[in-house]
């Protein structure tokens, strides 16, 4: 799966190379092989689509409610200009409305065979982006993947490799505090390591309780959420 731009060139049926008839007059005779079909950019091909080309696809649940998309898959073809062929590809968009209702869409393609997956499954695998960057950013906001002063190569891999170590264990601990701490983050594990070892908590509750609170206040939020969009039987926290 890769992210490609709106304008992309594509091609909705097969195409042969062809060498174009040289026009009358002074010139050279074209040498290049050049497809005999006409290209479209992909936002236009899009732009032709009926409401009923669109798939609508559940992605997961988020903290305003249950995440859902418009989705459209169709077999392509592009022009590979590196090797001079005809490339079958299968285009994934998808779309969802922003806050001032206007469609944004997402163009990928892939080079998945035919039947191997769902049309949701690719819809899943193009908003997949989401959990790269929100692991960036816990690394970088929490995890001190940018706090680091170094004037060489060997000492900036060593700082990367402590923040990848402390990044393992802060996904185990959510994966092993799963059932009892769903709402466990990165920020909430380095709070409970620092108070344990330097012993800032002067409340009457221990951390752990102060987390459980907050926790419970956050769960609470998005349940009202899910209340207030008709959702509440999808939750799942």
């Amino acid at each position: 799966m890769i992210d490609i731009h709106n304008n992309k060139s594509i091609y909705l049926e097969l195409f042969e190379l062809e060498l174009k008839q040289k026009k009358e007059g002074r010139g050279r005779a074209p040498s290049r092989l050049l497809p005999n079909k006409k290209s479209i950019n992909a936002d236009v091909h899009v732009g032709s689509l009926k409401q009923k080309d669109w798939q609508k696809v559940t992605l997961r649940n988020g903290t305003k409610g249950v995440l859902e998309v418009e989705a459209y898959m169709q077999h392509i073809f592009v022009f590979d200009e590196i090797e001079r062929r005809c490339s079958a590809k299968l285009v994934i968009v998808s779309r969802e409305k922003n806050c001032k209702g206007k469609w944004e869409y997402k163009y990928a393609f892939s080079n998945a065979k035919d039947g191997c997956f769902k049309i949701e499954e690719l819809a899943y695998m193009l908003c997949y982006r989401f959990w790269i960057e929100h692991g960036f950013r816990e690394a970088k906001q929490k995890l001190g993947m940018t706090d680091y002063q170094v004037r060489g190569w060997l000492a900036w891999h060593h700082h990367m490799a402590l923040v990848m170590m402390a990044m393992v264990f802060s996904l185990s601990e959510k994966i092993t505090q799963k059932e009892e701490m769903p709402l466990l983050s990165a920020s909430d594990i380095r709070l409970i390591l620092i108070d344990k070892f330097a012993q800032t908590s002067k409340e009457k509750f221990t951390f752990e309780d102060q987390i459980r609170i907050r926790h419970q206040e956050r769960k609470n939020d998005i349940i009202n959420r899910y209340k207030r969009n008709g959702q509440i039987e999808q939750l799942q926290v």
